[in-house]
């Protein structure tokens, strides 16, 4: 942030609602209002992050892992020994974990729909033309496609703020924007718009231990405490904007107004934390039943107990009492006695003595009880359940790959408009994001010659497998339907096999209208009687493949390959060349000898 000569900070004295004052900063500094509020952002991070977090071990997993352990131990209640088998078991990166990815990675779709669109509109074409250089040095939209994305799975309360160089170094200013954890801001404060909408009103964060920076409605301030505590000014910066260079990425608040919690915020996983902890842990006890499931209860004939605690009080009947040294009764379940409770398979239990004759009879004093299947067959019937309505849930739709089960067309349809909607969604919030963040740093660079930005991802989401589309290409020419839908899904094909290789999908567009009726089989050309009709490209078409091999051996990659030229122009001279190559093995291949009468040659 810059720094103006001492003596000519202009600090505020009469305030609008989100103008901060010193004395106003410096009490929140103090005794900031939302504290309760950023805690409970902090908390509900820490839960998402547990299950979405891949980490080796539990000195790095999310503080949420000692409440949910807490939870199995006091809620389900699980008897000592039990729990300390859960708790070993408990292996890193979580069992929860690659659901959730699978989750994200249907999110990840938000980049890449084929329809995407930005522009920006300045009153000077030049300025324009600037400002788009310097945005390619900031590159909002990668950093949303690759960090960013990162950042959302495990931070969803992160908040954006476009800041200031301390040193301008050139003729302009350059802003630039940076992520502030919510577990690193000090205080905020939300106001609420006439359109029912919300925005940062003014934002405290700490970069470390000593240091404070507020941004407000009209300013950038830097406060460093000192050692006697007082908080010093050290920076005043006043920015043009009208508002606070500062936003959520994720727009809806997770509690209600009346909550008094508005910081945290609410994703699609949110709904389903619960889920995901019940999840987690049948996922354990799962594993806990295949390693001792081939271990059967014993049951044994009761002896009796012969120990004695530190006050030598003898064991009776499970218990141990007796008076402790402050002269107060009490009264302890026996630690002996406890080990052989029935809590699972590889267990030993115990069982009376008969001393009457009306006691049960113990002809069999010890017997073997196997492994329940049947228990096993329930852990993971839930399980299945459970990652079924979580991805659905998330998603929009209960994915094949994890029902297993087949599904009609019209099923399809709805389950891709359910995944459709849960994506214009999320992409809306990163869409919002991006283009504060370009109007904001268009703002402090330019002022009134900047006058906004357009920032669309697009609605052709890739929502199919690339399995999922060949079987409906196949069944579109099955159907006999027109050959511009069948294309279609040709080229959603290219897309959506090649969504992350721009060059492949280049090359798969040049080959597509390089190859003489692509969409035909070799039988359905002759069917068609399309090789008397046109014998060159059916020529080429027989042995495709191999003639742009040999152009590509000869000269260079198709992609790259006359580059120079118009794309019309290029497609017409490769297809001259490979036809070319047909015909030159048909004047060279030999005619095959006529057959003489009575089979002689």
């Amino acid at each position: 942030m810059a720094s103006p000569a001492a003596g000519a900070w202009p600090i505020p004295t009469t305030l609008s609602k989100m103008v901060l004052s010193l004395a106003q900063i410096k009490e929140l500094l103090k005794s900031p209002k939302s504290k309760a509020a950023i805690q409970d952002a902090v908390n509900h991070e820490a839960r998402i992050r547990l299950h979405t977090k891949a980490v080796n071990d539990k000195h790095k997993a999310s503080s949420y892992f000692v409440d949910f352990l807490a939870w199995v131990k006091t809620g389900i209640k699980l008897p000592a020994d039990k729990y300390a088998a859960f708790v070993g078991m408990c292996q890193f990166p979580l069992a929860t974990t690659a659901l959730c990815n699978t989750i994200f990675d249907e999110y990840e779709k938000i980049f890449s729909a084929q329809d995407s669109y930005f522009d920006i509109e300045m009153l000077d074409d030049s300025m324009k033309e600037e400002y788009s250089e310097y945005l390619k040095t900031v590159n909002v939209h990668e950093y949303f496609r690759t960090k960013g994305f990162e950042e959302y799975k495990k931070q969803p309360a992160s908040i954006y703020v476009v800041d200031m160089p301390a040193v301008q170094a050139g003729p302009r200013p350059q802003p630039y924007f940076s992520k502030i954890a919510i577990q690193n801001v000090w205080d905020i404060e939300e106001e609420k718009l006439p359109d029912g909408k919300t925005r940062i009103g003014y934002l405290i964060h700490k970069p470390d231990a000593k240091t404070f920076i507020v941004v407000d409605d009209a300013a950038y301030w830097k406060f460093v405490r000192d050692d006697t505590g007082e908080d010093r000014l050290e920076v005043y910066a006043p920015h043009i904007l009208g508002y606070c260079p500062a936003t959520f990425l994720v727009r809806t608040s997770l509690y209600d107004s009346e909550d008094n919690s508005p910081v945290a915020r609410k994703v699609p996983l949110s709904d389903s934390l619960g889920d995901l902890d019940w999840l987690l842990a049948y996922k354990i006890f799962e594993r806990m039943y295949e390693v001792f499931g081939p271990f059967p209860i014993t049951t044994i004939p009761e002896t009796d107990c012969n120990y004695l605690d530190a006050l030598n009080n003898p064991c009776k009947g499970g218990y141990v009492s007796g008076i402790d040294l402050n002269g107060k009764e009490y009264e302890r379940e026996c630690p002996v006695c406890a080990k052989n409770n029935l809590v699972g398979p590889g267990s030993i239990f115990t069982r009376p003595v008969p001393r009457q004759k009306e006691d049960p009879d113990l002809t069999n004093a010890v017997e073997i009880t196997p492994a329940d299947v049947e228990s096993l067959d329930y852990i993971t019937k839930k399980i299945d359940y459970l990652e079924r309505e979580i991805f659905a849930n998330n998603v929009g739709d209960s994915d094949q790959n994890i029902t297993k089960e087949a599904i009609n067309e019209d099923q399809v349809l709805m389950n891709m408009e359910g995944r459709r909607s849960v994506l214009q969604k999320i992409k809306k919030d990163f869409e919002l994001t991006e283009k504060f963040l370009i109007d904001t740093i268009g703002r402090l660079m330019y002022a009134d010659y900047y006058v906004g930005s357009q920032v669309n991802y697009g609605e052709q989401f890739l929502l199919m497998s690339a399995a999922e589309v060949v079987l409906q290409y196949s069944e579109y020419k099955k159907a006999g339907l027109p050959n511009y839908m069948i294309n279609q899904k040709k080229q959603l094909l290219v897309q959506t096999e090649y969504r992350s290789n721009p060059y492949e999908r280049q090359r798969a567009f040049l080959l597509d209208r390089l190859e003489p009726w692509p969409d035909l089989s070799i039988q359905e050309c002759v069917t068609f009687q399309l090789d008397k009709l046109f014998p060159d490209k059916f020529f080429l078409k027989l042995d495709f493949a191999k003639f742009v091999s040999k152009f590509e051996m000869a000269n260079t990659d198709i992609v790259q390959w006359g580059s120079a030229i118009s794309l019309d122009q290029k497609i017409k001279k490769l297809t001259e060349i490979l036809i070319n190559y047909g015909k030159d093995e048909t004047r060279s291949a030999k005619p095959l000898p006529e057959e003489q009468p009575g089979g002689a040659k």
